[in-house]
């Protein structure tokens, strides 16, 4: 299937593509900047510059499409809601979606299959004691009005003979959402609930709601209005309560609702208010949900897994990076089976060399000594490979080095005939709190040294350097 997707930078844009990557489908993408974009998401496809508020898109590009995903949008919690950035959040996905839809009628005659059109459980009233499924009713206020205004956009002349509407709750997942601005007060211990606490939310963790847009895809039965909510709605102290859970660290520090006034003005209703939200649908399609209580979720999310050693568990930021190489999935990881390969990855300002291997070739067991320099100092990394499975994953896990936990497991994937790698770094800073505060600085080193093994890697192997 050929699929548009708007939004696919975004935090839940990004993993959404590359699932309908992995399972076959071709993607347009576009995007303001697409050169940006595709870096960011990595998946083969086509990316196309595109400012939502210019027009429809280019005929040529949304051609021949077979469905569409519209999660276009500023975010709401990015800033405060002053007349312009309403304007903005409001323009982002009203006109830009108008925009779309004219786009993809005047480009298909003949319709397309599918469109999926996200939007928001702030269509529904706040703070009333009861819940509400999809025969909800409509709520007042700004919110509300873009929730309203933006499905009925993405509705009148569609040309899709299938339509859905996603009414998302808040997302729970890590480097972003929800989390993005609690998780560093809770991890510090100065977390707690908003007020008394006893506003409701009604929440989704990102994966399952990957997994319930790759449920519109395949299944035709899908089709109308769903709330993209979990079974469960908490109030915010039991949340904040299962983050403290989470996390190891207390949560009993409430934030005054008067300071969040002054501090955010009207945007603080994002968490003043309360709703308590259910989906009938999904429970009536028999959807599954992987994270159905908010205790899991929030492990999965804050990073509290099972990565030691002996299978302990430790608190941990995650890197997450995609790159498809047109190489076979054999040719790749042969490639990184040579582990000296890794200093051809390297910046040169990080001085990598490997010092010594215990055996070659790489295996399960095997440990490789390294040294490098971090910001000008030197340090020595001894790494352990803990898992191999060729020619399908392995995980290095670090020894002794410059973490306090570092654990990175490398995927490659045979898809549209070359190899998705995906990595995933699950990784502690020393030092606990103090070691935290340096947790920006070095999710951008860590971003830095990724960037450049993706266009290394890629100018190696497709140029042929590789073989």
């Amino acid at each position: 299937m050929r699929i548009l997707m708007t939004g696919a930078t975004g935090f839940v844009g990004t993993p959404l593509a590359r699932a309908l990557f992995l399972a076959g489908h071709e993607l347009v993408i576009l995007s303001r900047n697409a050169s940006s974009a595709r870096r960011r998401v990595g998946v083969k496809g086509d990316y196309v510059q595109w400012n939502p508020l210019s027009g429809p898109p280019p005929a040529m590009a949304v051609a021949g499409v077979d469905a569409v995903f519209n999660l276009m949008g500023e975010n709401l919690g990015a800033g405060r809601w002053t007349e312009k950035r309403k304007r903005a959040i409001y323009d982002s996905r009203v006109k830009g979606t108008a925009h779309l839809v004219a786009g993809v009628a005047d480009a298909n005659a003949d319709g397309i299959g599918l469109w999926v059109n996200f939007s928001a459980i702030g269509f529904y009233p706040t703070n009333r004691a009861e819940s509400f499924d999809e025969g909800g009713p409509r709520g007042e206020g700004f919110a509300s009005d873009v929730c309203a205004y933006w499905e009925a956009a993405a509705s009148s002349d569609n040309p899709a003979a299938r339509r859905v509407v996603l009414r998302v709750g808040t997302v729970l997942g890590a480097n972003g959402g929800a989390l993005e601005k609690l998780l560093p007060p809770f991890k510090a211990g100065a977390g707690g609930p908003v007020g008394a606490g006893r506003q409701m939310m009604s929440w989704i963790h990102r994966d399952d709601l990957v997994a319930l847009c790759m449920r519109c895809v395949d299944n035709d039965s899908f089709e109308g209005v769903y709330n993209a909510v979990a079974p469960g709605p908490v109030s915010n102290a039991n949340f904040s309560k299962a983050l403290g859970r989470a996390l190891g660290r207390p949560a009993v520090l409430p934030a005054p609702p008067v300071a969040l006034k002054l501090a955010l003005g009207e945007m603080a209703q994002l968490v003043l208010d309360g709703q308590s939200i259910v989906s009938a649908r999904l429970a009536d399609a028999g959807f599954r949900f992987q994270y159905g209580n908010v205790d899991d979720a929030l492990r999965e999310a804050a990073g509290r897994l099972p990565v030691g050693l002996n299978g302990e568990e430790h608190v941990c930021d995650r890197f997450e990076d995609f790159t498809f190489i047109d190489r076979p999935v054999e040719k790749v990881f042969e490639f990184f089976s040579d582990a000296y390969n890794l200093e051809r990855m390297t910046p040169d300002l990080l001085r990598f060399r490997i010092l010594g291997m215990s055996e070659e070739p790489v295996r399960e067991g095997t440990t490789i000594d390294y040294s490098l320099r971090l910001h000008g100092l030197p340090f020595k990394w001894k790494t352990l490979i803990r898992e191999w499975q060729a020619p399908d994953r392995f995980i290095d896990y670090q020894l002794k080095g410059p973490y306090r936990i570092w654990n990175h497991l490398h995927r490659f994937i045979p898809v549209a005939g070359g190899t998705a790698m995906t990595d995933r770094v699950d990784y502690q800073l020393p030092l606990g709190v103090l070691g935290g505060a340096a947790a920006p600085l070095v999710r951008r080193d860590v971003q830095r040294i990724f960037d450049y093994r993706h266009d290394t890697i890629i100018e190696l192997m497709e140029a042929g350097g590789a073989d």
